[in-house]
């Protein structure tokens, strides 16, 4: 493969898109006949699952960093508006 073309998925995907691109790969040479037959189809089995168990995880821990993490923070010196009703405001006024 060119390196301009993974070059381009990098930048289009990110880190996420790159590892889903090299997950790919590893589970497409996986399938290939001679790898299936060298391992044997018990051991293809585990690594399958091997491989499942790492993306749930990743994806797991990638959920719960986000949700703890997400506290707004206000800016320091931004206007500051105050609302009748108790009513609230939830965005940025900067354009």
């Amino acid at each position: 493969m060119d390196v301009e073309v993974i070059k381009s998925f990098t930048k289009t995907g990110g880190a996420v898109g790159s590892a889903f691109f090299v997950l790919y790969f590893v589970v497409d040479n996986i399938f290939k006949e001679p790898v299936y037959q060298f391992l044997g189809s018990e051991k293809i089995f585990i690594l399958l699952l091997v491989i499942l168990g790492v993306i749930v995880t990743a994806i797991i821990l990638s959920r719960s960093s986000k949700s703890g993490s997400s506290a707004p923070n206000p800016p320091a010196n931004g206007p500051i508006v105050k609302y009748k009703d108790s009513s609230t405001h939830n965005g940025d006024n900067r354009f």
